[in-house]
């Protein structure tokens, strides 16, 4: 598996495939009459703020339970050793 995704064939179709689709993408782009850059950037960036907000939401949580079940554990063990006179 290693040799597959290390290997020079697959850098390079992933390269040409890189090329091709922004070559495509700038080819429907200059097509448009209507092209605005501002109008296009702040879509952008407002809908990636959106995703990143959306993502945050859902992992926020997992995320703090994980930290506070350690710390919890961690001070836990510390507690009981100290009062066991194991400190």
């Amino acid at each position: 598996m290693k040799k597959i995704l290390n290997s020079r064939m697959l850098r390079k179709v992933m390269v040409m495939t890189g090329i091709m689709s922004a070559i495509s993408g700038t080819a429907v782009v200059a097509s448009a009459s209507d092209f605005n850059i501002t109008t296009t950037m702040t879509t952008a960036f407002q809908s990636l703020v959106t995703d990143l907000l959306a993502m945050l939401a859902a992992v926020l949580p997992i995320g703090l339970t994980v930290l506070a079940a350690s710390l919890g554990i961690t001070f836990g063990i510390k507690w009981i050793k100290k009062i066991a006179g194991k400190s």
